[in-house]
C-alpha cells in the first residue's frame, strides 16, 4: 500500500452524496407490489419452467443448483418503479453467480450468452414466456387519475426528505468548520507551550507544514435553508463567498483579490499573518482598511467573509470557508 491511498479517506462525508442513489432505490422498491405464498400457485409457476416443485430447484439461466431468486425483469429501472413487482411470475430460481452477472441485463440476451445451444434456448425462452404472462401483472399499465395523484405526494415525500438530507449536509459543514477553527486555535499548557499559544506558532514542524499544499476535501456547495438565524447568515455568507472567490482569483488586479492573494502567499510563507505584515504587503492598496474590513465582518453590503481577527491581530481564513478558499487558491496557482 503507498502512502497516497489515504487520500480517499481524508474526505468529508456527504449524507445526500453518498446515500442519494440508495434512497431513492428504496422509494422506487416501497411502490413494488408483492404477491402473498400460496403453495398451489406456486407449484402450478414452477412446473411452467419444467421443474419438479417437489425436488430442489435448478437454475433456469444455466442448469445449475439454484441457490436464489431472480427478478426477471427489474423493480426499479433508472431510479424509479420500473412497474413490475415482488410476483411469482418475476422471480426464477437462479444460482448467486448467474443472479450476480445479469443484474439489470435483458434475461433473454443473458441466457443466450450463458448457454449457446439454441434449441435448449427456444426450449426455455418459450417457458419463461409462459410463466411471466401467467403470473406477473404490470402494474403501470393499471395507473388511473387517483393513483397518479398518490404517486404524486409520494415522490414530494422523497424530495423533502432529500432536502433534510442536504439540510443535514449544510449544518454538518458548518460544524466542521468550527470544529476545524477551534482546533487551530486550540491553547495548550504542556510540552513548553504557553497558555494562548496558536498552534500556527509552533515551530518548527507546523510551519514547515503550513508550507505544504494539502490535498483539500472536495467542495459542494449547498443552498439549502436553515431555519436558525445565525446559522442562516452563516449559510448567506458562505453562498457570498462561494460566487465572488472564485471571481477573485480570476481577476487578480482587484483590490480585494490582491489582499487574500498576499494573505495566501503570508501564509504560506510564515505560517501565521498578522495584521501589520498582511498591511506592509498591501501597502499599494489605498483602501485596504475598508476593503479588509468589508472581507472580515459579516454585513448586509461586504464583499465576502473570508478573513477572521483575533485580539492579537492575527488573521486567519475563517473556518466555515477555509476548505474552499484554498481549494480555490490552488486552482489559481495551478493555472498561474
Amino acid at each position: 500500500m503507498k502512502k497516497q491511498s489515504i487520500k480517499k479517506h481524508l474526505q468529508s462525508y456527504s449524507i445526500y452524496g453518498k446515500r442519494k442513489s440508495t434512497l431513492a432505490h428504496a422509494f422506487a422498491s416501497a411502490l413494488s407490489v408483492a404477491d402473498t405464498y400460496e403453495e398451489t400457485k406456486i407449484d402450478n409457476a414452477i412446473k411452467l419452467l419444467g421443474q419438479d416443485p417437489s425436488q430442489d430447484l435448478v437454475c433456469v439461466y444455466c442448469g445449475r443448483s439454484a441457490k436464489t431468486w431472480d427478478h426477471i425483469m427489474a423493480i426499479v429501472k433508472e431510479g424509479r418503479f420500473s412497474g413490475y413487482g415482488h410476483q411469482v411470475g418475476n422471480l426464477v430460481p437462479c444460482c448467486n453467480e448467474c443472479n450476480s452477472d445479469k443484474g439489470n441485463k435483458d434475461w433473454k440476451t443473458f441466457l443466450i450468452t450463458k448457454n449457446p445451444n439454441e434449441a435448449t434456448n427456444l426450449i426455455m425462452i418459450n417457458r419463461i414466456h409462459e410463466y411471466i404472462k401467467s403470473n406477473t401483472t404490470q402494474f403501470k399499465e393499471l395507473l388511473d387519475d387517483d393513483i397518479k395523484n398518490e404517486i404524486e405526494k409520494f415522490e414530494n415525500i422523497k424530495q423533502q426528505v432529500f432536502e433534510l438530507l442536504k439540510a443535514g449536509d449544510q449544518q454538518a459543514k458548518i460544524i466542521r468548520g468550527k470544529l476545524k477553527y477551534k482546533s487551530k486555535n486550540k491553547t495548550f499548557t504542556q510540552d513548553g507551550l504557553e497558555q494562548g499559544d496558536s498552534i500556527f506558532q509552533i515551530e518548527p514542524i507546523f510551519k514547515e507544514k503550513r508550507q505544504t499544499k494539502p490535498e483539500l476535501i472536495p467542495f459542494v456547495s449547498k443552498k439549502t435553508k436553515v431555519n436558525n438565524n445565525e446559522t442562516n447568515k452563516e449559510s448567506q455568507e458562505i453562498e457570498k463567498v462561494e460566487k465572488r472567490v472564485p471571481k477573485w482569483f480570476k481577476n487578480p488586479d482587484q483590490f480585494n483579490s490582491q489582499i487574500l492573494i498576499s494573505f495566501m502567499e503570508l501564509q504560506g510563507k510564515k505560517g501565521f499573518v498578522n495584521l501589520i505584515d498582511l498591511e506592509k504587503a498591501c501597502s499599494g492598496i489605498k483602501t485596504f482598511k475598508p476593503n479588509f474590513d468589508a472581507m472580515k465582518n459579516i454585513t448586509p453590503h461586504n464583499s465576502g467573509k473570508v478573513f477572521h481577527e483575533n485580539e492579537k491581530n492575527e488573521i486567519t481564513l475563517w473556518g466555515l470557508v477555509e476548505e474552499f478558499v484554498m481549494m480555490e487558491y490552488n486552482k489559481y496557482l495551478r493555472k498561474g
